[in-house]
């Protein structure tokens, strides 16, 4: 008997409207555990990998984690997977909220979705059946409403994620948005794009089967034992969200200014954090699926500027990039700007990116305000976010161009405009910055798709956090010499959360891999030793790795953009830093068992029993 998953995954050809059932394989299961670590095997084994990330053949995966709708702590965790249309390499959006629990309560652990409706379509899937349902009306329509509609007409408990918009548009840093105001989001790399691209507006999930776990009371023993630690532990998120960190991270010298060119906002953290957005926002805190923390806000207010605003408040990550990245102190706008990137379906990271940019360009004169629309795209200036916002989502005049991502913008601008493109390989620098701890430079120049935080969290490791059994150093130290050790480690443990379904914030509450491995025993019945999953995130690290070479990604691509390699931030906390990325890089690639471009050897994939080759 298999436990903690259904074992089944629908593939689902939207040309043809017809479903195929497919049965995974408990081995499968044993070497790469669910979510994105399966997404990644099954692509390199069954589908079309090279196929353009917007035509019908490009496959797109909505997987549930191993663990995912069981008891297991914050088991609430999906990946949308596949190839990326913003960069053109492999991507994973990942997703809370309650839309994967109910996925495995429909009987299935995944959807892999194949070709190209005619006309605009949603899916509901419902105890288990598809059904194929006109979505015409729903089109040019936002997330929001289009929730609230669908469940209107098919059931109320139903969970649903669409696109808006701009995904409809196929912008390339279009977003999918889970829970309608709720506002879970699959945000990065482009993946709402792939829905409009196959003309699917959405897909409803609803289903009453309970997830079987080996061993439920020593489960219950267990959250009984652990619960209240993670939630002590956590207690600065659930109060105030992860936009509450702001504050912390611009004294460490992590937080991004001005387009990454500056390195003090410590007169304005403080009107744009957390706690100052729950002091003027905030309605009520929301709780994934089996989550004790509660770091999601609902937030409900008015404005003269931006009319009535309900919807999930802000996160550390769209907080940021909508104030110290484009030096905005206003946190009324931060609100608007990621709600309106929530209803039109747009990344936040990539969004708030692009205005900097494009800020950034004006100020050079490569950019004029007629190119803008008539926005005057001066620092800071609330019409012209919000202005190119909308032109992101309509994909018109310069705001058609920033949709692309800002690493094609810079290419047709020309001239200096690459220099003010913050991204590696395509994907926009998430908000924290390397110079400040340089594990998080090894991070960005080889996490899988492109620029990611998530795929180590290593700048954890400079805020104080200590990961227990993985092998770290006892004594954090912060040089180029321990930056790959300390991201390697880092980026096999966290590479595990995905496939299994849980989410990344109880292991800085202090959750263990020993933890982990004894709470997956009694959920999923399988007995790894914490050695052996760092193993298992080890091979999923290089399985995605082997599609990204076999994508063209080398050396050439490892590489942080020039701000960050030789502009010192000038003030602040890590005023004089700069990483020595060559050093960092050649002892990342000894570490891994890649070659000297950046391609895992033979050895290394005998080693981890992967079958493929670049």
């Amino acid at each position: 008997m298999i436990y903690a998953y259904n074992g089944r995954i629908m593939q689902i050809d939207l040309t043809m409207q017809s479903c195929r059932e497919i049965l995974i394989d408990p081995a499968d299961v044993r070497t790469h555990l669910l979510g994105s670590g399966y997404a990644a095997a099954y692509f390199l084994k069954n589908l079309n990998y090279g196929a353009d990330p917007l035509s019908p053949a490009a496959p797109l995966f909505i997987l549930a984690g191993l663990v995912t709708g069981t008891p297991f702590l914050t088991a609430c965790k999906m990946s949308v997977c596949g190839r990326s249309p913003l960069t053109g390499i492999w991507n994973e959006s990942t997703v809370g909220g309650h839309f994967a629990h109910m996925l495995k309560c429909s009987g299935y652990d995944g959807i892999i979705l194949t070709g190209r409706s005619k006309s605009p379509i949603y899916l509901l899937i419902d105890e288990g059946k598809v059904d194929f349902r006109d979505a015409s009306h729903l089109w040019g329509r936002d997330t929001f409403y289009s929730d609230s509609q669908i469940r209107s007409e098919t059931n109320d408990l139903a969970k649903v994620m669409c696109i808006g918009p701009a995904g409809e548009k196929q912008v390339k840093i279009a977003s999918i948005i889970c829970e309608g105001k709720n506002a879970r989001t699959a945000g990065r790399g482009g993946m709402g794009a792939v829905f409009g691209s196959k003309n699917l507006k959405a897909v409803a999930v609803f289903g009453s089967k309970k997830m079987q776990v080996a061993d439920y009371g020593a489960l219950i023993e267990e959250l009984k034992k652990t619960t209240l630690s993670v939630k002590e532990k956590s207690s600065q998120f659930h109060e105030f969200g992860t936009a509450g960190g702001l504050k912390n991270s611009e004294l460490l010298g992590n937080l991004p200014v001005k387009n990454w060119a500056e390195g003090n906002f410590s007169e304005y953290a403080g009107d744009v954090s957390g706690q100052n957005l729950v002091r003027l926002t905030s309605a009520k805190h929301y709780y994934c699926y089996s989550c004790p923390i509660g770091c999601a806000k609902i937030m409900d207010f008015s404005h003269p500027a931006y009319g009535a605003i309900q919807s999930h408040m802000p996160e550390y990550e769209g907080a940021a990039g909508f104030s110290s990245l484009i030096l905005n102190r206003d946190p009324y706008l931060v609100c608007a700007a990621c709600e309106y990137c929530d209803r039109a379906g747009i990344d936040t990271i990539s969004a708030s990116s692009a205005v900097a940019f494009a800020m950034e360009c004006y100020e050079h004169g490569l950019v004029s305000r007629e190119d803008a629309g008539g926005l005057e795209l001066k620092w800071g200036s609330a019409d012209a976010v919000m202005g190119l916002l909308e032109q992101m989502a309509a994909r018109r005049e310069l705001g058609g161009l920033l949709g692309e991502g800002t690493r094609a913008a810079a290419a047709v601008i020309g001239g200096l405009a690459p220099e003010f493109a913050v991204h590696v390989k395509g994907l926009e620098v998430a908000m924290h910055d390397p110079r400040a701890f340089y594990a998080m430079a090894a991070n960005y120049m080889t996490a899988n798709r492109g620029a990611c935080h998530l795929e180590s969290l290593a700048y954890t490791l400079g805020y104080g956090r200590r990961y227990e059994g993985l092998g770290l150093p006892e004594q954090f130290v912060n040089d180029s010499a321990s930056a790959a050790l300390a991201c390697v480690i880092t980026q096999n443990f966290f590479g595990l959360f995905n496939p299994l379904g849980i989410c990344k914030f109880v292991a800085r509450a202090a959750f263990s891999i020993n933890e982990i491995a004894r709470w997956l025993e009694i959920t999923a019945g399988l007995s790894y030793t914490p050695a052996e999953l760092l193993r298992a995130g080890e091979r999923i690290f290089n399985e995605k790795r082997v599609i990204n070479v076999k994508l063209g990604i080398s050396r050439k691509d490892d590489i942080l953009p020039p701000r960050l390699i030789s502009k010192k931030r000038g003030s602040g906390r890590a005023a004089d830093n700069l990483a020595d990325v060559g050093l960092i890089l050649s002892e990342y690639y000894s570490l891994r068992g890649w070659d000297e471009f950046g391609v895992p050897t033979d050895r290394k994939l005998d080693e981890l029993g992967i079958d493929f080759r670049p």
